[in-house]
């Protein structure tokens, strides 16, 4: 299976002494600019130097967190964590104005001996997240001086290379445990698939530490030697435009994002912001990590047909953590294939798109009944493949439940918990069957939302709670609903209560429910356990079935609106403006809203946090970073930042 097996510092030491100054990475500013640039020699001797001060920091098999904001050290840190032996843990930078939950339950499931990120994280974490700075750190950052030699280790396929959790755990985590033959297996499918060669180039905005970002952005070019350019998640927020000039630039033949990415495109650019814009040369637009929306693809496709984008270029995919990465993709340069079929309670049709052929020596059954459904016949999607992980990190019954399973006497195959059917040997992904949430491309639990829910409130009878998703504006939007303590029946002030359950749940989770509705004692379906029936729950809300005492639907992505200003303002001035662009955007009153209150308790997730900052960057003609609603959270430091640093004019009467 692994003949002629060669490991990631194999791989570097070989395209180093073939290709030394070969350009394998190219790293963009906010506006575009090169930043930085690694090619093999330097990603060989930045990840040796980085292998041996983890060697000596720690022991072969010992977990490392990786939480470096630069993309490029990550990139770095992550090498040097397969090379050194140890097995890496990626996540994503802790949150700089609250408690990282998910962090904190990663830390105690994974118990990492050491910590690879930056200064600045590690400084902020000591107050917000404490639990950072009991581990060992170690800076990403290339040291000055020469370090001691490096030790070989020996790495054989079976062993683990590093634990991808599943985004959107609080509670126990599910942390896959990957090989490093798992993440070769995984290399061998996409090259074979995308037809990867020395003419092709990458183009990348997707998070480093995501499945999609790390796999198939990442070290695929490493492995293929495909150069690969990369601008980051909040650029891409903030601007999609950037990612579509990247692309006309470089001439990048692949790239590619989850659905709500090409929908972001579609929602944020207009046709006369893409002058110049020209891209011809892509050959390949993967997507995944969510469910594919035709109407999306066929819409991107006319939008940006007349800038040279050919819709045979879309390649859709499907795949998971628990598989590395991918399972099945559509064929090579081929049209879209879509099947319509009845839509969630039987309402209305909906149109599902083929993810394509499975991986070649891979097997895809669709289960019915502990038995192989029939072609056009939704059932549990299985697979089996040599992709598929070892299990999950220190959780037997998860494992159990996932894992090795036996069909018709061929063993080893993972159950997915997704629903689908095969037609004409493509498979198409219909749904799910363990009710797992997808938002823009992160997974998330209904119990974890149900929790986190039930308890935003006094006033909400404990445990009564369903969250379930359903489909709006081409992805999925968040639906809760809570049933309240018969004390409280008749409460007047339902609205605060249902803010509290928005602002609960996209604080802790990041994630933006649409709509939150309450409801009467005992009006939520039952199972014959007693248990809440989440898809009869769903049934009545399409069926409009529910009697509702309050329901509310949120519009966190308004676009915001405000006069524009004059010169010579004050910080008063700013402040009231931008008290009015945060009203807007989260469709809120003055009203409570105090200069000291942070916009994250608003309401507002991350994608409408890059929204609203590049408002007002529009509102006063000024540039700023897209993070800076995690630097300055209020609407008075905010206030301040941008009179201080942006507006205020000197003693020479220039505005700064």
């Amino acid at each position: 299976m692994f003949d002629g097996w060669l490991s990631f510092l194999d791989i570097l030491n070989e395209k180093a002494k073939k290709w030394p100054d070969c350009k394998i990475f190219t790293f963009l500013s906010s506006n575009g600019a090169e930043v930085r640039v690694l090619t093999y020699k330097d990603l060989l001797n930045h990840s040796l130097d980085l292998a041996v001060r983890i060697q000596q920091k720690t022991s072969p098999g010992q977990r490392v967190l990786l939480i470096s904001q630069n993309q490029a050290d990550f990139t770095i840190s992550f090498l040097g964590c397969l090379i050194a032996g140890v097995i890496a843990v990626p996540a994503q930078t802790p949150k700089r104005n609250r408690k990282d939950l998910k962090l904190a339950n990663i830390i105690d499931n994974s118990k990492p001996t050491l910590i690879i990120g930056d200064e600045e994280t590690h400084d902020k974490s000591a107050r917000i997240n404490p639990e950072l700075t009991r581990i060992k750190w170690l800076f990403a950052k290339v040291p000055s001086n020469p370090v001691s030699a490096f030790k070989p280790v020996r790495i054989g396929p079976e062993m683990p290379a590093m634990i991808q959790y599943t985004s959107g755990t609080l509670g126990q985590p599910k942390g896959v445990v990957l090989s490093h033959g798992n993440i070769m297996a995984n290399s061998g499918f996409i090259q074979s698939a995308m037809r990867l060669g020395e003419q092709n180039s990458f183009v990348s905005w997707l998070p480093h530490y995501h499945d999609l970002g790390l796999f198939g952005s990442v070290l695929e070019p490493i492995i293929s030697q495909v150069p690969a350019v990369f601008l980051s998640p909040l650029d891409f927020a903030k601007k999609p435009l950037n990612w579509l000039r990247a692309i006309s630039k470089y001439k990048a033949t692949i790239s590619g994002a989850p659905n709500f990415g090409y929908q972001h495109c579609l929602d944020r650019i207009k046709p006369e912001d893409c002058l110049g814009l020209d891209l011809s040369s892509w050959k390949v637009a993967y997507c995944g990590a969510d469910m594919i929306q035709a109407t999306v693809l066929e819409s991107f496709a006319k939008r940006f047909g007349n800038f040279g984008f050919n819709k045979t270029a879309f390649m859709p995919c499907y795949g998971m953590a628990e598989a590395t990465l991918m399972m099945t993709c559509g064929p090579y340069a081929d049209a879209i294939k879509t099947i319509k079929i009845s839509g969630e309670g039987d309402h209305h049709e909906k149109e599902v798109v083929s993810c394509g052929l499975v991986n070649k020596g891979c097997t895809i059954q669709v289960v019915k009944d502990q038995r192989t459904a029939n072609e056009y016949e939704v059932g549990e999607i299985w697979y089996k493949g040599n992709n598929v992980g070892l299990g999950y990190w220190s959780n037997e019954s998860e494992t159990e439940s996932n894992f090795n399973h036996s069909l018709n006497g061929d063993e080893g195959f993972l159950r997915t918990g997704d629903l689908g059917f095969v037609a004409n040997g493509e498979l198409y992904l219909t749904g799910r069957l363990k009710e797992i949430i997808i938002s823009r491309g992160r997974n998330f639990y209904p119990q974890d939302i149900e929790h986190i829910a039930t308890g935003s409130d006094g006033s909400l009878a404990a445990g009564l709670s369903t969250a379930f998703a359903v489909e709006e504006r081409n992805e999925e939007g968040l639906v809760i609903l809570q049933e309240v303590k018969r004390a409280f029946w008749k409460k007047p002030d339902y609205s605060t209560v249902l803010r509290e359950i928005f602002n609960v749940v996209n604080d802790q989770l990041e994630l933006s429910p649409q709509t939150v509705a309450l409801l009467q004692p005992g009006s939520l379906p039952r199972t014959s356990s007693g248990k809440i029936s989440r898809l009869g729950a769903k049934r009545l809300y399409l069926a409009q079935k529910f009697d509702f005492l309050k329901i509310e639907r949120f519009k966190p992505d308004r676009a915001p609106v405000a006069s524009q200003p004059g010169s010579g303002i004050s910080l008063s001035q700013v402040q009231e403006e931008i008290m009015s662009l945060v009203q807007s955007s989260v469709d809120a009153t003055n009203a409570g809203m105090e200069a000291d209150t942070s916009v994250f308790d608003l309401g507002i997730d991350s994608i409408a946090a890059v929204d609203l900052v590049a408002a007002i960057e529009e509102h006063f003609g000024i540039d700023l970073d897209a993070s800076l609603l995690w630097q300055f959270d209020t609407i008075e430091e905010i206030s301040w930042y941008i009179f201080e640093n942006k507006l205020k004019v000197d003693d020479l009467g220039t505005l700064r």
